[in-house]
């Protein structure tokens, strides 16, 4: 497929996909559920946010940029179907109430460096984090805990993102009322660890697996992303929104099985087209 028609075609998908999701999910049906449920309709939001950006990224010839940014837009959507899926005790819980105990150790953290302590704010309140931090420990997490040492669990969960996604892909075979059941460990194993030496300056990202050379018009020689790298990058984009949205849907109690449905079918098609 000629590049032109490609990004046509992927463009008309991703919007066809965000008004799916935004004209189920409106304000006015948003006030009519617990404050508790809209947590997950604000990750949906930011991570269509990201996926925005990445077709900024891809329409601007940076490519490799979004890759990089397709590795968050990964992370988003295993964390957002984990935290679905899972049993509420064991994830959506203490996703949320481990926010007191984050809060804490990262203006700990920062406080003692020199440097950033010394032009911190005197509106942080560090006594009133800690407490914070406690109270939320104590209560949610560790009944002996009693605020003397600062041993605070610094995660709120144990899993680190492939444990997730193995964990979810489990809990999602055994359910009979799945719309899509693809593995997110592929999208791990795959563009998640492809994008590991962009985002981390390795030297494996210099190679001719992600950059070519070229002569821009100007008669100077620099080096930009593989192209082909583009309509990879697409596929998943639009594959992780289809996902993360309509389980999001699902979840907020909103019935749209027909159009999901429908949209995944268009993925396939463009799937089959582009890569076979």
């Amino acid at each position: 497929m000629e590049v032109k028609k490609l990004m046509d075609e992927y463009n008309q998908l991703s919007k066809k996909i965000s008004d799916a999701y935004t004209s189920s999910i409106t304000l006015e049906y948003l006030n009519t559920i617990p404050l508790w449920r809209r947590v997950l309709h604000r990750m949906a939001s930011h991570s269509l946010s990201t996926s925005s950006a990445i077709s900024v990224l891809l329409t601007s010839g940076l490519t490799l940029q979004a890759l990089a940014l397709l590795r968050i837009r990964i992370e988003q959507c295993i964390v957002n179907s984990y935290l679905i899926h899972e049993d509420e005790n064991i994830a959506f819980g203490p996703f949320v109430l481990h926010v007191p105990i984050a809060r804490y150790l990262q203006s700990k953290d920062a406080a003692h460096d020199k440097a950033i302590g010394e032009n911190l704010p005197e509106s942080v309140d560090f006594e009133r984090l800690r407490s914070d931090a406690v109270d939320a420990q104590t209560k949610y997490f560790d009944d002996d805990f009693d605020g003397s040492r600062d041993q605070f669990i610094r995660k709120w969960t144990n899993l680190d993102l492939r444990s997730m996604s193995i964990r979810r892909d489990k809990i999602i075979r055994a359910k009979s009322d799945i719309l899509i059941k693809d593995r997110l460990e592929i999208s791990y194993l795959s563009y998640y660890k492809a994008a590991n030496p962009i985002v981390h300056a390795d030297c494996e990202g210099l190679s001719f697996d992600y950059l070519i050379d070229v002569k821009f018009t100007n008669g100077t020689m620099g080096s930009i992303g593989k192209p082909t790298w583009i309509p990879l990058v697409m596929l998943e984009q639009l594959f992780l929104d289809i996902v993360q949205l309509s389980e999001t849907t699902s979840w907020l109690g909103v019935k749209s099985e027909a159009a999901w449905k429908s949209l995944y079918r268009q993925w396939n098609d463009l799937k089959t087209q582009v890569v076979g």
